[in-house]
């Protein structure tokens, strides 16, 4: 085969080049659709309820929705793996891999090829919406249809899908957990249960799949089940038992779209096994959290293009946020400093310490030497994974050389063994990471800019921290606009409740409820059955 060499002129050369650099920079530069522009992208489902409304990209003609956004509205979850570059979308029992700027999506074992490729945003992974739901049809042609010209993503159900459940294993029973599109009135779920262990629970309004719902059984306490359409309105799930619980009670969990069937299986626990549950309590009762506002005193921080700094904006925004945790959760609350004075980053650790803290949060707003870059991020400890996260760390760091010796004990910190070797003291390293995931998200519900996700680096602030802690970097001073929205005092409480929101959360996630009663729990919308 012969192959075909052109002569070109370097005149003609450049003009390619810069024509391929345009159309580069055309392409790279989508168009964010305000919520209330006719062509962004609502949600509803096929009785015309209205479900919600999805940010959306638009980029030669095409639509595209944030991937985790999409998933969460059909009642899914996504994984992110920054290492592998790569994110994980589970939809019922289906299992979707997802690549940024990659037309390919594994399902399962097999893999479809969309005709674009998918985008990343601000961190955010998008989606090509028409394509992506004709890579869902494959396996559900039913669970969700794009009108093109109406712009309409119409999830087909007449009622709230029932994904599936699983059980866990409490002290005194057994906790049903089950997981739906959306979210169910207390007077449209109902159970019932026969003398052979026979659960059956029943969602009015509901509809299931036989052939995809899931049970994942952890407490080794199910005989057998099936999910089953019982008419077109009742959706119904049955677990045979093998121990019958003594009674049963069904609880809607605030701000959760899951429906929990407690079983106490025990009228009471044996007295050292309340005692053993009690310690355990006390270990994880959030009652004490140590709030952190990065720099202060001699030590401005980041200084914004009109002279915003630093210092002044987190201490603002923590004094925010300690105000909602003590008058809404009746925490106390810590702060390493409450003026403009300076704490070395040893005595901020050493105060949360020596005060007991069961959370640890220290906040700073970012600075990049490109103006453009912004968003907000929150890290825990760990080796860098990428530049950018090196960067931050080097930057928040640098007070150590600018304002304290540097022969106090702080170590290489430049040597990621050094950071191990910090982390493998640190017991609390998986629970610093979903602290990390849940502030993050509450920071996302509360504030409009890029959500830059969690990371993690060496940040000196961190190490010697006894408890989870964390460090939310959040917003980029540098970034004019984000200056002066961080300036705004309404935004400083907006960004405070967005991380209230995810110690909220933490804090109902890790305490455990325990007496010598059936589990109760108080905290949550319950209705006896």
């Amino acid at each position: 085969m012969r192959v075909a060499h052109l002569r070109l002129s370097r005149a003609s050369i450049r003009r390619a080049m810069v024509g391929a650099l345009i159309a580069m920079a055309l392409f790279s530069c989508p168009v964010r659709l305000s919520p209330g522009d006719p062509q962004s992208v609502r949600v509803r489902y096929e009785d015309g309820t209205s479900a919600r409304e999805l940010p959306a990209l638009v980029q030669d003609g095409c639509t595209y929705v944030p991937l985790a956004e999409l998933v969460a509205t059909l009642g899914g979850r996504v994984v992110k793996s920054e290492k592998a570059n790569k994110a994980v979308a589970y939809v019922g029992t289906r299992e979707l891999t997802v690549s940024p700027f990659n037309c390919f999506v594994v399902i399962g074992s097999r893999v479809r090829q969309m005709p674009v490729e998918t985008l990343l945003q601000g961190g955010e992974l998008y989606v090509p919406l028409p394509y992506f739901v004709e890579v869902l049809a494959d396996s559900s042609p039913e669970l969700v249809k794009w009108d093109e010209q109406r712009r309409f993503l119409t999830i087909a159900s007449k009622g709230a899908v029932v994904l599936g459940a699983v059980v866990e294993s409490k002290a005194n029973g057994m906790l049903v957990r089950v997981t739906c599109t959306r979210r169910f009135a207390s007077s449209d779920v109902y159970t019932s249960l026969t003398g052979n262990g026979w659960l059956y629970i029943d969602f009015y309004g509901g509809v299931v799949d036989s052939s995809s719902a899931y049970l994942e059984d952890r407490a080794k306490e199910v005989r057998e089940w099936y999910a089953s359409q019982l008419s077109s309105e009742v959706a119904r799930l049955a677990l045979r038992l093998r121990s019958i619980p003594k009674k049963r009670e069904v609880l809607f969990p605030e701000g959760q779209t899951e429906v929990w069937i407690s079983l106490p299986t025990q009228d009471t626990l044996s007295t050292d096994l309340i005692a053993g549950l009690r310690a355990a309590r006390e270990k994880w009762r959030i009652d004490t959290v140590v709030l952190d506002p990065g720099h202060g005193g001699k030590d401005p921080g980041a200084i914004g293009p009109t002279g915003l700094y630093e210092k002044n904006v987190v201490l603002s925004t923590c004094k925010e946020l300690k105000a909602m945790l003590e008058d809404e959760l009746g925490l106390t609350v810590y702060m390493t400093r409450t003026g403009d004075t300076y704490p070395t980053l040893k005595q901020r650790t050493a105060l949360a310490n020596r005060h007991n803290g069961k959370l640890f949060v220290s906040v700073h707003a970012n600075a990049h030497r490109r103006p453009t870059v912004r968003g907000f991020s929150v890290y825990i400890l760990g080796p860098a994974k990428t530049e950018e996260a090196l960067e931050v760390a080097r930057r928040e760091n640098e007070v150590i050389k600018e304002y304290e010796s540097m022969h106090n004990g702080y170590g290489d910190f430049g040597n990621p063994n050094f950071i191990l070797a910090a982390m493998a003291h640190n017991e609390f390293v998986r629970e610093s990471e979903e602290l990390a995931g849940l502030i993050s998200n509450g920071l996302a519900r509360w504030t409009q800019r890029p959500n830059l996700g969690v990371e993690q680096a060496g940040f000196y602030v961190l190490v010697g921290a006894s408890m989870p802690s964390v460090l939310v970097e959040i917003g980029f001073i540098s970034h004019r606009e984000e200056e002066k929205v961080l300036r705004d005092r309404a935004e400083q409480k907006r960004i405070a409740r967005g991380i209230f929101e995810g110690i909220k959360r933490f804090k109902e996630l890790y305490e455990m409820p325990v007496s010598a009663e059936p589990h109760r729990t108080t905290t949550l919308d319950a209705k006896q059955r």
